[in-house]
């Protein structure tokens, strides 16, 4: 079933959200984002409901009728009942924190985007019309960034690092990487001068986010992919390139002091050691979605007040398996494994 009005809905959500800002309240990078999106979904979901109606018609595309997908998505409403039943603050696990808006209430969104461009995007041309707006939202924010960088402390931010319109700089270097090997593929498709261009910038900004989780993500996805690839074509060049991109990333990683001797590193490090002894309180549905600032009070370590501001005391545990277990013990660490592993 196609429906072009929420194949418009989708364009917009691909090149504004990333890119919206609102400098007019406190929290003015994630809550633009978190709202705009949002409203986008509802009202994409309005225009497939009547469509639906219209037609009388719906499609079901064969990746929603196997059985695998069917009970990732089953399995995922089953967890999310589980922790809202467990959390120990159900309200903020629900709806999320004002400052980042991840509860369940913002999952559910994410879970009925996908399902909606699942269901109503179906024709080769309207993905390709979503993959345009999505890089041209992609040139938007490096330029910023790019920009931001060099030429100016824009938006208040003072890191030292490009941050775009994210806020954060790992923020940035995570939307970077998103979008970054479907630019490559979509270039391996049609060699075009503005793809080579939009991949070098993003290249740029994502060096100037100086982010180490995301050079570790870009090194090891290039690295399996080239991997993959050398074994299923049985191209030994491809294995050896691979040897040398892994060697050469690795050497660039561990000798530059500054991505690993840093103040961040030293906080993180004493995160990780203090929820550890939080998990252990409460292992198996952890202490609900978006707990995880509220309860780590209790049990961080007093040497990260001496190298951060109180008001800089780390919400996230800046390690994605940590974070499950906190949030949600080893059955979300479970179904995350099982599910996405």
């Amino acid at each position: 079933m196609r429906n072009s009005a929420l194949v418009k809905v989708a364009c917009f959500v691909l090149l504004m959200v990333p890119l919206a800002v609102f400098p007019w309240v406190a929290n003015y990078y994630e809550l633009p984002k978190i709202v705009l999106f949002r409203s986008a979904v509802l009202i994409a979901l309005m225009f497939f409901g009547l469509e639906l109606i219209r037609s009388g018609k719906l499609k079901i595309p064969d990746a929603l009728r196997t059985g695998v997908v069917r009970k990732i998505l089953v399995g995922l409403l089953i967890v999310f009942v589980v922790l809202m039943a467990t959390s120990i603050a159900p309200k903020l696990s629900f709806w999320g924190s004002y400052f980042r808006g991840q509860g369940i209430y913002m999952w559910l969104h994410y879970l009925l985007f996908f399902l909606l461009l699942t269901l109503g995007v179906q024709a080769r041309k309207d993905w390709e019309k979503l993959e345009k707006w999505a890089f041209i939202g992609l040139f938007g924010a490096v330029v910023f960034g790019i920009i931001q960088y060099f030429f100016g402390n824009l938006m208040e931010i003072s890191l030292g690092r490009a941050v775009s319109t994210f806020g954060q700089p790992d923020y940035f270097a995570y939307y970077i990487i998103l979008l970054i090997f479907p630019l490559i593929s979509s270039f391996a498709r049609e060699r075009k001068f503005w793809k080579i261009l939009l991949l070098i910038l993003s290249l740029m900004a994502l060096l100037l986010t100086e982010s180490r989780g995301a050079f570790v993500g870009i090194s090891v996805g290039v690295l399996s992919y080239m991997v993959l690839a050398g074994v299923i074509l049985k191209r030994k060049k491809l294995l050896i390139s691979a040897m040398i991109v892994a060697a050469t990333a690795g050497s660039l990683f561990f000798s530059h002091s500054g991505l690993l001797l840093t103040r961040s590193t030293e906080t993180r490090l004493l995160t990780w050691k203090s929820s550890i002894e939080m998990i252990q309180k409460k292992p198996l549905f952890g202490y609900g979605p978006e707990t995880f600032p509220i309860v780590f009070q209790g049990f961080a370590d007093p040497q990260i007040l001496g190298l951060e501001k109180l008001s800089s005391i780390p919400d996230k545990a800046h390690n994605i398996l940590i974070e499950l277990l906190s949030e949600g013990g080893v059955l979300f660490l479970a179904y995350f494994l099982l599910a996405f592993g």
